[in-house]
């Protein structure tokens, strides 16, 4: 069953140990709640989130991870997740942020602390719901 995407749309994560991780969409990105539930809840808290992550546009449209809601936006700066970092696979001393878009250069010190921005697929996020953070890759000192 496919479904249509839309800014605030909630997605249900089914996790291998039985309990549901939750994900808001935002442009480019999903916040991953720290919330978990045995079973799809309608309402999940979203007050605390774990992480944000970008997912290939399949991963929401599916239908394996389901709506369970939208929480709509205040305004447009709401809808951008945070910045993350970019570094040069060649030039290993180069770094950028992205950010809304846009792409400028920085140095490691602002980016200690920023993910590596980076497109995943489903299993690579439950992968990381479940402890294993092989895919993770944060800046750091």
């Amino acid at each position: 069953m496919s479904q249509r995407r839309k800014l605030g749309n909630v997605y249900a994560i089914p996790l291998p140990n039985g309990e549901y991780a939750y994900g808001r969409e935002y442009k480019e990105c999903l916040a991953i709640s720290k919330f978990r539930s045995k079973e799809i809840i309608s309402n999940p808290d979203f007050s605390e989130i774990d992480f944000f992550v970008a997912v290939y546009y399949d991963v929401l449209t599916c239908g394996d991870w389901p709506k369970v809601c939208n929480y709509p936006f205040k305004d447009d700066e709401d809808i951008w997740g945070p910045p993350t970092y970019i570094r040069d696979p060649i030039k290993p001393d180069n770094y950028e942020i992205y950010y809304k878009g846009e792409i400028r250069k920085a140095t490691k010190q602002e980016c200690i602390g920023l993910e590596r921005c980076a497109v995943w697929d489903s299993n690579h996020v439950i992968d990381r719901l479940m402890g294993n953070d092989i895919w993770t890759d944060i800046c750091k000192e």
